[in-house]
C-alpha cells in the first residue's frame, strides 16, 4: 500500500532520467513557440490547413508503404506494383483536374470506372454521388460564408 501511495505522489515523468526530461520539455516547449509563430505569421485557418493537407498526404504514402510491406512479407519478393499504381493514380488525378478542369470527386470516379474495365458498381455509383453531394453542400456553404 505504501508503495502505490508513493507513486501517485510521485512527479510526472520520473522514470526518465533529469537530461531526458529537460530534452523532453525543451522540445515540447520548441514545437509549441515554432506552431505559436506560425499562427501569428500565417494565420489559424492556413496553420490548420496545411496540417491537415500533410497528415493527408503521410496517411497516402503510409497506406503505399503498408502494401510495400505487406507484400514482401508475404511473398519475400520486393514488388513495385504499388507504387507505380500510386504514381499512376496521381498523375491521372492531376491530369483530369488541371488539364480537363475536372474536380477532384469527379476525376476520381473517372478513374475508378475505368480502372474497373468500365463497368460503374452500384456501389462506386453511390460513392460517387455521396462524395459529389459533400462536394456541392461544401461549395454551397463556402460561397455563402464568403457572402456575408
Amino acid at each position: 500500500m505504501e508503495e502505490v501511495a508513493e507513486r501517485r505522489g510521485a512527479r510526472p515523468l520520473a522514470f526518465l532520467g533529469d537530461s531526458q526530461r529537460r530534452a523532453r520539455i525543451l522540445t515540447f516547449a520548441a514545437f509549441a513557440l515554432i506552431l505559436l509563430v506560425l499562427i501569428v505569421f500565417e494565420g489559424l485557418h492556413d496553420v490548420l490547413q496545411t496540417s491537415i493537407n500533410g497528415l493527408s498526404l503521410g496517411a497516402i504514402y503510409a497506406l503505399g508503404a503498408v502494401g510495400l510491406t505487406l507484400v514482401y512479407g508475404i511473398l519475400k519478393l520486393v514488388n513495385f506494383a504499388q507504387g507505380d499504381m500510386l504514381a499512376f493514380g496521381g498523375y491521372i488525378a492531376y491530369l483530369a483536374n488541371v488539364t480537363w478542369g475536372l474536380p477532384f470527386a469527379v476525376a476520381g470516379g473517372v478513374v475508378a470506372v475505368s480502372a474497373g474495365g468500365g463497368v460503374l458498381s452500384l456501389g462506386s455509383f453511390i460513392g460517387f454521388v455521396t462524395v459529389l453531394g459533400v462536394g456541392a453542400r461544401n461549395s454551397i456553404m463556402m460561397i455563402d460564408h464568403y457572402r456575408h
